[in-house]
Order: structure tokens, then C-alpha cells, then sequence
């Protein structure tokens, strides 16, 4: 160091979002309202929630997954591509009418897989790009007999 001059380098790396809100539609019309309660993680609640990349079946060992925080609320960086949530909830739930009236406040999964065990639902493939944040939210209901 000459003349207390010092040089340093840094790697940026992109990155987006995909964030979102679970809630339980208690009036079961597809639309998240203001007093409706969030679901939270747990075994009677959101019990997985992933980010596949397009084209992917099954997860792997380093597919990126999160869990809920504070009022039902899930956010996640990934590197651009493009992805689509796969949230897995208890059987105690069940996954309300998907894209139905406002985009800010509907569901936007498709139920793809029921067992006894528990549901399954995934979004569609969105893309994600740098510096960008894409919004997939989750509705549930309680699962009827």
C-alpha cells in the first residue's frame, strides 16, 4: 500500500425475488380479504414451500425453499430464470378458486396432487429477472370432509 491507497474488487451477482402472502380464504371467494388470518408454517399449516426451476419434477438437493414469517408472509432471492412454487400444506386444508377477480389480492396455485398425507399446489413458470420481484400468493380454505 502506497500512500495509504488500497484497491479492493467485488462480484455482483443478479438476483430477483418471488415473495408472496398465505392466507386462509374463510369466505371461500378466491380473494384475500382484510381481516382474513394468515397460515403460518407448521405440520396443520404450510408444511413445504419450494422453488423449482421450469421443466423440473422432483426437487433437489440444493432446490431453495423458505419458510413463512410473521403473518403469513414467505419472500426468496433466486438468480434470474424462471421458476414456479410448489407449496405442500396439510390435509386439514385445502387450496381455494385460483385467479379469480383482483391479481393483488387473489391465489395464484392450481392444486396438482391430493393424498391422505397432505395437498400439493404449484404456480405457473414466471420469470425472474434482476432487481425484479414477482408476487405468487396462496389461498387455502379448511379442507371439507
Amino acid at each position: 500500500m502506497e500512500n495509504n491507497a488500497a484497491q479492493a474488487t467485488t462480484h455482483y451477482m443478479a438476483q430477483g425475488f418471488i415473495s408472496g402472502q398465505v392466507w386462509l380464504d374463510q369466505d371461500r371467494d378466491g380473494q384475500r380479504d382484510a381481516d382474513e388470518p394468515a397460515v403460518e408454517s407448521g405440520w396443520d399449516g404450510v408444511r413445504l414451500l419450494l422453488f423449482l426451476e421450469e421443466g423440473m419434477t422432483d426437487p433437489a438437493w440444493d432446490t431453495p425453499r423458505t419458510y413463512l414469517g410473521g403473518h403469513g408472509g414467505y419472500i426468496q432471492r433466486l438468480a434470474p430464470g424462471r421458476y414456479f412454487v410448489r407449496v405442500t400444506v396439510s390435509p386439514a386444508l385445502d387450496f381455494t378458486t385460483p385467479n379469480t377477480g383482483d391479481e393483488a389480492t387473489d391465489s395464484d396455485v392450481v392444486l396438482t396432487v391430493r393424498t391422505i398425507d397432505d395437498m400439493t399446489a404449484e404456480s405457473a413458470v414466471v420469470e425472474v429477472t434482476d432487481g425484479h420481484h414477482t408476487v405468487i400468493d396462496i389461498g387455502l380454505v379448511p379442507a371439507t370432509s
